[in-house]
């Protein structure tokens, strides 16, 4: 097989990948949709089980990003386009949701009375999240597919974030 053949079945191996990774992404988000949906009834049942399914499949979600990145290099330039608006609409998704989720876990938190144990942690992580979501959907690349509403969670992250501290000021040491 000629070298230049070779590079162009990679090429196409490498895009097939990216599509069906894509699909794979698609699936998971779905599920991390699913895991990260808590109704304002659900807060007081809000415990460490549902906050750690949320944690995995978003990771997972994260994970696979960055392996469709990898794999979007060895793709043909010629059809990079598309797969990389694609590969976009779907990280505004993920960080979307994972927004969303981390929203509902605050205001879990910030709905109790009393904090449990391990809610240090879970508010360190968060914080973390959303300045991370905050960062990856400021960017420009990812402009035109964000709605009003992400802007607007944006907003009620802020909101709730203000409530869970003023709540807990002994949550981080800081007294």
């Amino acid at each position: 097989m000629k070298e230049k053949d070779r590079k162009e079945l990679e090429k196409e191996k490498a895009r097939a990948n990216v599509e069906k990774f894509l699909g794979f992404l698609e699936t998971n988000i779905h599920k991390l949709q699913s895991v990260s949906e808590i109704s304002d009834m659900d807060l007081d049942k809000v415990g460490f089980d549902q906050y750690h399914k949320f944690r995995n499949v978003s990771g997972e979600c994260l994970s696979f990003m960055v392996i469709i990145e990898r794999h979007l290099s060895n793709c043909d330039e010629s059809r990079v386009d598309k797969l990389q608006d694609r590969l976009d609409s779907l990280t505004v998704a993920v960080w979307s949701v994972i927004l969303t989720g981390s929203l509902g876990f605050l205001e879990a938190i910030a709905s109790k009375d009393r904090l449990p144990i391990g809610t240090r942690d879970i508010f360190i992580h968060e914080l973390k999240t959303m300045s991370d979501a905050e960062k990856t959907l400021n960017d420009g690349q990812y402009e035109g597919h964000l709605s009003e509403s992400v802007k607007n969670k944006r907003e009620t992250a802020t909101r709730i974030l203000n409530d869970v501290i003023d709540r807990a000021p002994g949550l981080l040491n800081l007294t």
